[in-house]
């Protein structure tokens, strides 16, 4: 390819990297799930010990966005050198080092100061709570605003046990504060909740369904959702790119192509076809 044109930019999505022994072996999201840790982390949250695959293509996105920036940066190298770049990207590598960025943990000094996993992550008491009439994920995280949460629904008092008695000791024992939480929300519809953290700076929003989304009133009032309609499939519903930039548009997606259908442009991008040929 770089015999063919020198600043060409050669982007390889692998499963392993080549050069190591587990170069060349296939890999879908499943086994890059099982092979990276992923799947193991399920088991230390809710003591079920089965690993299991989180239900996302995790590993192919994860992927795909380390692709992303890759060829971003073989891009500004090229605009600086006018060099083209071989880009690999492989699927195991990109998934192990997104979990290792918080659960390397205690295994990051050598030697070891204790296990792997970040505590805060892996606490089983840190999850969605019920309401009355759903579930809400409450974040309060910073002292402040546990102290405001708790004052806010006049049990201050749950605070006052010795192992909650500084801000030292309620980060060690935040599963405390999450299970006096738990025990509290129930007495609330999630409307009523959102209200109250809303007031008191308290971050939190109700567990939604994935089909709930497009009719979520923020990501309406930010344009995220349009329908389209296909040439030859019909109206379908876009998921817009979510970043924006200041002071310039994005162009607009194209659709999804048929078959062939951008080939002679695709050539000519290429100088493998004159402008005229068909």
């Amino acid at each position: 390819m770089r015999a063919l044109r020198p600043d060409i930019i050669y982007l390889h999505c692998t499963g392993f990297g080549l050069d190591g022994p587990y170069g060349g072996l296939q890999a879908y999201d499943d086994v890059i799930q099982a092979a990276s840790g992923a799947a193991a982390l399920l088991p230390r949250v809710d003591g079920d010990p089965r690993p299991r695959f989180l239900p996302m293509l995790f590993a192919d996105k994860v992927s795909g966005l380390h692709a992303t920036y890759a060829v971003l940066a073989a891009l500004v190298h090229r605009l600086r050198t006018g060099e083209g770049q071989h880009v690999e990207v492989p699927m195991f590598e990109s998934l192990a080092s997104f979990n290792l960025v918080e659960h390397l943990c205690n295994m990051t000094l050598v030697p070891p100061t204790g296990g792997w996993g970040y505590a805060r992550q892996l606490d089983p008491s840190r999850q969605p709570m019920r309401t009355a009439d759903g579930w809400i994920a409450v974040a309060p995280y910073v002292d402040e605003r546990w102290l405001r949460f708790f004052a806010a629904v006049g049990r201050s008092e749950l605070l006052d046990r010795p192992s909650l008695a500084d801000p030292a000791l309620r980060r060690r024992n935040m599963a405390q504060m999450y299970g006096f939480m738990a025990e509290i929300l129930p007495s609330r519809s999630t409307a009523q909740w959102l209200a109250l953290c809303r007031e008191i700076e308290v971050p939190a929003m109700a567990v939604r369904e994935i089909g709930d989304l497009p009719a979520d009133p923020h990501l309406q009032a930010v344009g995220l959702f349009r329908q389209r309609e296909h040439p030859t499939e019909g109206a379908y519903l876009e998921v817009r790119q979510p970043v924006r930039f200041g002071g310039c548009e994005l162009p607009e997606l194209r659709h999804a192509p048929g078959l062939g259908e951008h080939g002679d442009e695709l050539l000519r991008e290429l100088g493998l076809l004159a402008g005229d040929e068909p």
